[in-house]
């Protein structure tokens, strides 16, 4: 058994249990040292055994790999969520994570892993780093001095033990991330609409306005739509395969007639076709053209959606419940991650002309907003802002003896 001793002026104890090395210090006696260590080995206790090695002597890249191999084979964003996980295992040398689906896997892969799983997990050799082209040193390198920060707070967490990591270890690494979402993303400039339309497949410039008016995963219009699930009544896209399980997406008035276009575009479809048939390879590959011609660098097609969450956040009488329901995101933890307001955009609401009550419940309803008119297609590169009247059904009227 562990016997408190005397560092200073406090009194200490350190004790193992489970492979763990717990230290406790400061305390004002040796009854409230073996008190405190007593706390600590009661929630490990209750905890269990650690997983491995435990947090002391696994690093964080370590522990990245092995819950990559249990869990990313039952999430529908495997692929994505393996390459953001492979840039911690690359930065320390380990083996890295590749998902294979399930026909295409090793014939290792047990019956009910087949019929629960979504993709088989593999480790793969760390590979060196690959020899650039000459034509691509320029850009490059620009890329790494853009992403110089990150990597370098990135590759210190990889290193350190699970223990060690401290919220300022996360912290730097957020704000070295921060800032790639800029302020042009609000309101896209007309030129990247314009090169949009000059795409040889004419789906792409369609695609990218129903991207950007209902916030959706560039994924979920390409694989999980079809046309029996518009809800033209409800004005509402229902995702019966998101990535985040089934949703409903809110259509705006610009999204409706964006689908109306879209099916002009193949009137002979059915209703069990999808909505979009063209992958996401091609539409990746046409955006990034596109904002080439229109002389735009860093946009990416997954901006789209912090574009449209932010915008409607903007608009007046939109809270942010109203957003989470457009993005569909479980908390709104994840959805603070998608809303981007500036200092400027909190001047122009406290700069905006007050409107009388009185006068605004008897106005008629405002014109709908001026639309951006790009080739086939109408979309609103930046919505108006008017201010919400109190609509006289929300307004009662109590009598208390002579005072109303």
């Amino acid at each position: 058994m562990a016997k408190p001793y005397k560092e200073g002026q406090t009194w200490s104890i350190r004790r193992r249990i489970h492979g763990h090395d717990i230290y406790v210090s400061r305390q004002a006696s040796a009854a409230a040292a073996l008190k405190a260590m007593a706390k600590k080995v009661h929630s490990l206790e209750q905890a269990g055994q650690a997983k491995g090695f435990g947090p002391e002597r696994t690093t964080l890249a370590q522990a990245f790999q092995d819950y990559g191999l249990e869990r990313l084979p039952f999430m529908k964003g495997a692929r994505q969520e393996a390459n953001r996980q492979n840039k911690y295992l690359r930065a320390v040398g380990l083996a890295t994570l590749k998902a294979k689906d399930i026909d295409a896997a090793t014939s290792s892969a047990s019956d009910t892993a087949k019929t629960t799983a979504y993709c088989v997990i593999v480790l793969e050799p760390h590979q060196p780093a690959r020899v650039v082209p000459t034509g691509l040193a320029d850009h490059r390198r620009q890329q790494n001095a853009d992403t110089a920060k990150s990597d370098k707070a990135r590759a210190r967490l990889a290193a350190m033990k699970t223990a060690d990591v401290c919220r300022h270890h996360v912290q730097e690494l957020m704000d070295a991330l921060r800032g790639r979402w800029c302020e042009r993303c609000k309101h896209p400039p007309g030129a990247l609409f314009a090169a949009l339309t000059t795409c040889r497949n004419k789906e792409v410039p369609h695609v990218i306005a129903l991207l950007l008016e209902t916030a959706m995963r560039s994924s979920e219009p390409l694989t999980a739509a079809l046309w029996k699930d518009v809800d033209w009544e409800r004005k509402v896209l229902k995702l019966t395969d998101a990535k985040a399980g089934g949703r409903e997406v809110p259509l705006s008035p610009h999204a409706l007639q964006v689908l109306h276009q879209l099916q002009s575009l193949h009137p002979s479809r059915t209703r069990d076709e999808r909505i979009v048939s063209i992958t996401y390879e091609s539409l990746k590959a046409a955006w990034t053209r596109a904002c080439a011609r229109a002389g735009i660098e860093g946009l990416n097609l997954h901006d789209l959606r912090h574009t449209a969450a932010t915008r409607l956040a903007l608009t007046t009488g939109a809270n942010v419940f109203l957003v989470q329901a457009l993005t569909g995101h479980k908390t709104l933890s994840m959805l603070e991650r998608y809303v981007h307001v500036s200092a400027r955009d909190v001047v122009e609401v406290l700069h905006r002309a007050p409107v009388r009550v009185e006068k605004a419940i008897e106005a008629p309803p405002a014109a709908p907003p001026q639309c951006l008119h790009v080739g086939a297609i109408s979309i609103a590169p930046e919505r108006p802002r008017p201010v919400s009247p109190i609509p006289s059904g929300n307004v009662v009227h109590v009598r208390f003896g002579r005072q109303a």
